[in-house]
């Protein structure tokens, strides 16, 4: 009896620990230098990464939201992006660097808003012949004693009439991307996970095929 009476302050204290640890953990998308996607050519490619998320469209969360770290009590604590940037942005901007160094020419479209219209009036406005339009209707990491991610993402070709001429689509709920860490271990974890769905995602017969 006395040797469990002895643990209960050792528990308290690590699960203090854990939720200090918890407290204000941020993510890196954007640090990848070398992300490699399955698609070359030499075209002019529009691309837009557009945050789709009902939690962030509705304002319960903030578009730099990429998840949750929880203490030691389970007890859920946001996880923002490190740069402050809406995830979509940072996400943005690593596609279009692994994109330029697959030889194509990227010009980032900007949409008024996330709705199917905006994002039509986009491509026709100034978009290109290809077109990649990225929409994260989910991507949500999740960390205590496992790392895992809650995605739904689409990928869709359009050219310059808006037309869809190809489309990718994967989805997870609570998938195993690695083991929960401290946070530069999660953010290093998040951030080979959205290169290998970002790989996946290019990674269709139709998709490549109107790339080139």
């Amino acid at each position: 009896m006395r040797a469990h009476l002895v643990n209960y302050p050792v528990l308290l204290v690590f699960a203090l620990l854990s939720t200090a640890c918890a407290v204000g953990n941020q993510y890196s998308y954007n640090s990848s230098t070398n992300m490699a996607l399955p698609v070359h050519g030499t075209a002019d490619v529009g691309l837009a990464v557009i945050d789709q998320r009902p939690y962030v469209l509705d304002g319960d969360k903030s578009p730099d939201f990429v998840g949750l770290q929880r203490g030691g009590f389970g007890n859920p604590f946001d996880v923002t992006t490190a740069s402050g940037k809406p995830l979509s942005t940072e996400m943005q901007d690593a596609l279009s660097r692994a994109l330029e160094s697959n030889g194509y020419q990227v010009t980032l479209l900007k949409s008024a808003s996330a709705s199917e219209a905006d994002i039509e009036q986009a491509v026709r406005g100034d978009g290109k012949d290809r077109n990649v339009i990225i929409l994260l209707k989910e991507w949500k990491t999740d960390a205590m004693m496992r790392f895992g991610l809650s995605y739904d993402v689409v990928l869709r070709v359009f050219n310059k009439q808006a037309e869809p001429v190809a489309e990718n689509r994967l989805t997870g709920d609570k998938e195993a991307v690695g083991g929960a860490g401290f946070e530069s271990a999660n953010s290093k974890a998040a951030s080979m996970a959205f290169e290998n769905k970002m790989n996946q995602l290019f990674n269709a017969p139709d998709v490549i095929e109107a790339m080139e």
